[in-house]
């Protein structure tokens, strides 16, 4: 199943007829599957597919929040740092009501998690 979502990420690869091209899309996909992949404890993968959601769409926060948790897992403090923070920044009221004007449950526990990270380095 998720070989068949990649394939229609893939520039130039054609799944059946049809073409992932709205990036907003191509963000989510990419987000998903790094979600997926990270859940798999396969964060190498995950890593890939986060960081293409966000060059795809730069201000969306979920992908910078499971970012922010692989980082951290990593001991890479200074990445995690950014990605909480960023996690943080486009979760804020204002982007919600611009293009996602309902909570998700996961990034109200992601946002509690980014302030305790960011409580705990800076201290």
């Amino acid at each position: 199943m998720w070989d068949e979502v990649e394939s229609l990420l893939q520039p130039g690869q054609l799944a059946g007829n049809y073409r992932v091209k709205e990036p907003l899309i191509k963000a989510s996909l990419y987000k998903n599957l790094g979600w997926a992949y990270f859940e798999l404890d396969q964060n190498e993968r995950a890593k890939q597919y986060l960081l293409c959601s966000i060059e795809e769409s730069n201000d969306r926060a979920a992908p910078y929040c499971l970012l922010a948790q692989i980082q951290e897992e990593e001991g890479d403090n200074l990445g995690a740092k950014a990605a909480w923070q960023n996690c943080l920044n486009y979760d804020s009221k204002q982007s919600r009501t611009y293009k996602e004007p309902w909570v998700w449950p996961e990034l109200e526990i992601w946002r509690v998690m980014a302030y305790a990270y960011l409580n705990r380095s800076s201290n």
